[in-house]
């Protein structure tokens, strides 16, 4: 899946200028580490990390991938080897091929290599590794959840019951090494909830997607979203909708889901029967304003934007525990209509690889209100973090970022997720990447620093949670 699908070029693009003006506060005070280039099958290229002089904290080894972004680089990597311990930060054979995989199962085998790979000392320069930890952001999170999931109870019970819209295939899921923890970082609610709130209902005809209704365009400035004087367009701008076009575009949208899955279901089923006139194996299925801006939070942030309790809260000030009450995002709007009506919006993959990784049911009225997602069936795709961390045992962090649009959603993982010991952070100010957002705290009439090393916060809290005597270390 696309980068964007979980952030929009904007905040991507700020999140990237801010990493280089915080990399070397935030890294300033970390161990010396020794860094190593390694070859494992099932991945793309891996990086082997830990400090030069390793300690107790280097026998917990820290896998880290996501399904097709970069990641052998990320700051966690770094971040946490220069507190002590050993990570593995790898990129998936599905780099920069977030449509090809039909679902989590196909980067399977490739998790279970890397955890395998640190568990022989030779491997890691004679560190032996006691404690293995998944870790994975954004949609490397679900795909994280997915794994454990299967890992500690099989494919049958995890991935293959009646609920779900395609089963998974469990020909990669045998015997996969079962980690100790889990550590969630931003975490996205699933490849297929993804999908299901970027498609725009507004597109009339999928042979014609310019064509749009404009009773359902979120973008129309008749329904709430401003123009913008200077450029002549609205971009990037704060909408407020009303509940009447917000109960008629979100209907809209789940109604638009629907068609897609019948037709998605419709198609797979006259393939598995052999009708002569398709292929065989798999067909096109090509779906205009898919993957582009039509989320209708990331516009109003109004919307899915506070918790519904009080949570641990990594302040400028320090550690609130728990805060006083409910936390709401400091976000800024991250809606396009620029990317919603382009090319890039249409998502171009196969019948299996809709129905695998991006089709989702509803099961009551799908809705979005100020700290909530209601009507969502997590448990009819695979792909849905919500779903997978009901079958987690082990230890379970979530961390979600008070400058970005998952708060709530990853409230929703925290709900439900059954783990004795499950621990949900928020970190105030923090950007998706976890960098601190001066826009933010602009918009809010603050100093650009207000909110200081988001960075160094976060990672300190993953060090207090991992090194925890009685969880990981004795």
């Amino acid at each position: 899946m696309r980068a964007k699908m979980c952030r929009s070029l904007a905040t991507l693009a700020m999140s990237a200028l801010l990493s280089l003006a915080w990399l070397s506060t935030s890294e300033a005070q970390l161990l010396p580490i020794t860094t190593r280039v390694v070859t494992i099958n099932n991945l793309a290229v891996a990086a082997l990390r830990h400090p030069t002089n390793p300690g107790p904290k280097a026998k917990i080894g820290i896998f880290i991938m996501h399904p097709d972004g970069s990641y052998v680089n990320n700051v966690a990597c770094t971040q946490l080897a220069g507190r002590g311990y050993t990570t593995l930060c790898a990129d998936s054979i599905f780099l920069r091929r977030g449509q090809d995989y039909y679902g989590y199962e196909q980067h399977a085998p490739g998790i279970a290599a890397g955890i395998n790979f640190l568990k022989t000392p030779a491997n890691v320069d004679g560190i032996v590794i006691e404690k293995f930890i998944v870790w994975g952001h954004s949609v490397g999170a679900p795909l994280m959840a997915f794994y454990q999931n299967v890992a500690e109870n099989g494919a049958a019970k995890a991935c293959q019951g009646p609920e779900k819209i395609l089963p998974c295939d469990a020909s990669t899921l045998s015997n996969l090494p079962v980690p100790d923890g889990v550590i969630l970082a931003d975490a996205h609610l699933g490849a297929a909830l993804a999908t299901f709130t970027y498609v725009d209902p507004a597109v009339k005809n999928d042979d014609k997607p310019g064509i749009r209704n404009p009773n359902l365009d979120m973008f129309n400035t008749a329904n709430g979203y401003p123009g913008d004087e200077a450029a002549g367009s609205p971009t990037f701008k704060s909408a407020t909708y009303d509940d009447k076009f917000k109960r008629r575009f979100l209907q809209a949208q789940a109604d638009r889901n629907a068609d897609l899955l019948r037709d998605a279901q419709n198609l797979w089923s006259d393939i598995q029967a052999g009708k002569s006139e398709l292929y065989p194996d798999d067909m096109p299925f090509v779906v205009p304003g898919s993957d582009g801006a039509a989320r209708m939070w990331q516009a109003d942030t109004s919307l899915v934007n506070c918790t519904q309790k009080p949570h641990i809260y990594l302040t400028h000030t320090g550690t609130q525990n728990p805060s006083p009450g409910p936390i709401c995002s400091v976000r800024i709007p991250s809606a396009s209509a620029e990317d919603d009506d382009s090319f890039a919006s249409v998502l171009k993959v196969t019948v299996r690889v809709w129905l695998g990784a991006h089709a989702l049911r509803t099961n009551g009225r799908y809705d979005q209100t100020k700290d909530d997602i209601t009507g969502i069936d997590y448990d009819s795709s695979a792909t849905s973090t919500a779903s997978n961390v009901k079958g987690i045992t082990k230890p379970l962090l979530i961390a979600a970022n008070s400058a970005h649009y998952f708060i709530r959603p990853d409230e929703i993982v925290y709900d439900a997720a059954k783990s004795a010991d499950k621990t949900y952070v928020i970190t105030e100010g923090a950007v998706h990447g976890g960098t601190p957002c001066t826009q933010c705290a602009q918009a809010l009439g603050l100093p650009q620093d207000y909110f200081g090393d988001t960075i160094k916060r976060i990672y300190d809290f993953m060090d207090e949670w991992l090194g925890k005597p009685g969880r990981f270390l004795p």
